[in-house]
């Protein structure tokens, strides 16, 4: 995997804790929060700075994430019959690095987006109901649109999961029949 794709796949998982993150903390902490957050986002060498914390928070949520999710990943890898330990020997093989580096990148960002979106969307809901008046109808539509999206990234990350193995197992089962 490319450095480069590394660092913005952790920034875009980042993006998704902090904006979680900091929706919290105006909630807690209420407008002044905002305030520091705007100075903060308007001033360029912090914006440098900035990248730093969404590297860092991408890296404990994608750990996070691992973590939560490591047994279904290897339920789905064993069901797919894949042999390798490791897929990325097959994907090297036969010189599939790209898809295979894309199709993980994928995965990644959509597991942490199973954890992210439900907390962006409780700090929204918060929010709403903490600074808003009949918020009833945002509520609702924040709730509906925090689980469609949570749902669609929870089934986008089974699918794009079990089409990764099966697609290494087909590359380990033809490399079994050319020998």
């Amino acid at each position: 995997m490319e450095t480069t794709q590394l660092y913005i796949e952790l920034i875009i998982i980042g993006l998704e804790g902090f904006i979680w993150m900091c929706t919290f903390l105006v909630d807690i902490l209420g407008n002044k929060a905002t305030s520091v957050l705007t100075k903060i986002l308007d001033n360029f060498s912090s914006s440098l700075f900035l990248i730093g914390i969404l590297y860092v928070i991408g890296v404990l949520v994608d750990r996070f994430a691992d973590f939560v999710f490591q047994k279904k990943e290897n339920a789905i890898r064993n069901v797919s019959g894949l042999r390798a330990k490791s897929s990325i020997l097959v994907w090297k093989k036969y010189g599939a690095e790209k898809y295979a580096e894309y199709s993980r990148t994928r995965v990644r960002i959509l597991r942490a987006s199973i954890l992210n979106l439900p907390m962006i969307s409780i700090s929204f809901i918060l929010y709403t109901m903490k600074y808003l008046d009949k918020f009833y109808m945002l509520v609702i539509y924040i709730s509906i649109l925090g689980t469609l999206f949570t749902y669609i990234s929870w089934r986008s990350y089974n699918l794009s999961l079990k089409k990764y193995y099966e697609k290494a197992c087909a590359l380990e089962s033809s490399d079994k029949e050319d020998t």
